[in-house]
């Protein structure tokens, strides 16, 4: 029936756990198809084979969309390729993350303005990341819908712990990170654990409180108004209605405005003036009778913002010094969104060997 239509056809050979796979490829042979591939899709046996053999050239095709071609090739990149910066692309990749069941797939549905993504009032409809290309006032982004991601004691699956791994990995590939939480329910411990998770990984980072239509202005303001709120809001903050489509068309500024502070040209002279002023205004303690000297900042890297400072003694430095320095380059910057990361190299004595 399918030689009737004359197509290409790839043969894939499922279960071949503890097989020698040329003896089993003869077998096959018989059916007449050129392209004949062993996996064993339990175990992943021959899947990563398969995908760079034969389906690269299929999923690296230029997609039309409005129009216009984007090469959508990036997730076929191997993980430890920085994809956050990769240079044939010109679109912003944003992550939506959080616990399940907090409307991440609606926001998603939302944006692209169809029903792509599966949504349900039961957690844990979304078992893997999906990346969407959508355009919005001549600028190309794509989203990517994630599993949400439970307490570890509360995975039962190994699926369910599968799909947590993906989520974790796609925020690492993600320009921006959007984070939603539920407003009916206060800011968890979990909230926390991902957030802190995505500034560790330099994402820039946007707080999305959705279902924001089925709270009273009160509640609203003692979300506002709690520690735990505080100790998140670094960047923009949103309450919308993912379904009712309440002011989810903001987050496109926010996505902007986040990507562009994150991606910024900071020169040397710039970054050393404050790293001095920071140091003017509070000197490094001495510590163990070690003086600790700053002599000047360059920029590391982008997205994360990475900034590399020298001088003498920096492996003494507090982590309470290191976090003053990140705020008050922060405060001083006027960055929005994104953590900065510093990478202390101590200078070198040239009259020691």
């Amino acid at each position: 029936m399918i030689r009737k239509h004359k197509k290409s056809v790839l043969v894939l050979v499922n279960k071949i756990d503890g097989l020698d796979f040329n003896l089993v490829k003869i077998e096959f042979y018989a059916l007449g198809f050129s392209n004949i591939h062993a996996i064993s899709a339990t175990n992943g046996i021959g899947i990563s084979i398969l995908v760079k053999k034969y389906f690269s050239n299929l999923l690296s095709i230029t997609l039309n969309y409005n129009n216009e071609k984007y090469l959508y090739s990036t997730f076929l990149e191997t993980e430890n390729v920085n994809l956050r910066l990769f240079k044939n692309i010109d679109f912003i990749k944003i992550a939506v993350v959080g616990k399940p069941n907090v409307g991440k797939s609606t926001l998603v549905n939302n944006i692209l303005d169809t029903y792509r993504m599966i949504t349900d009032d039961e957690p844990g409809t979304t078992r893997d990341s999906i990346w969407n290309v959508v355009s919005h006032k001549q600028k190309h982004y794509v989203f990517i819908d994630t599993a949400g991601v439970k307490r570890n004691n509360k995975i039962k699956h190994y699926i369910e712990k599968f799909s947590v791994q993906q989520t974790f990995k796609t925020i690492k590939l993600a320009n921006v990170v959007i984070l939603m939480i539920d407003s009916t329910d206060t800011i968890s411990d979990q909230d926390l654990i991902l957030f802190n998770y995505i500034i560790n990984s330099g994402c820039g980072i946007i707080i999305v409180f959705n279902k924001c239509d089925k709270i009273s202005r009160s509640k609203k303001n003692d979300l506002i108004q709690s520690k735990k709120f505080n100790l998140i809001k670094i960047g923009d903050v949103h309450f919308i209605s993912a379904i009712q489509k309440l002011d989810t068309n903001k987050i496109f500024l926010s996505i902007n405005k986040t990507f562009r502070h994150s991606v910024q040209a900071l020169h040397t002279a710039k970054l050393t003036k404050i790293m001095k002023l920071a140091t003017e205004k509070h000197q490094p303690p001495i510590i163990q009778g070690n003086k600790i000297k700053l002599k000047y900042a360059h920029l590391g890297r982008k997205n994360p913002l990475t900034i590399i400072i020298h001088g003498n003694k920096l492996n003494f430095l507090s982590s309470s010094y290191k976090k003053y320095l990140s705020n008050f380059f922060i405060k001083t910057l006027k960055i929005v969104g994104n953590p900065v990361h510093f990478y202390f190299k101590n200078s070198s004595n040239p009259f020691l060997k």
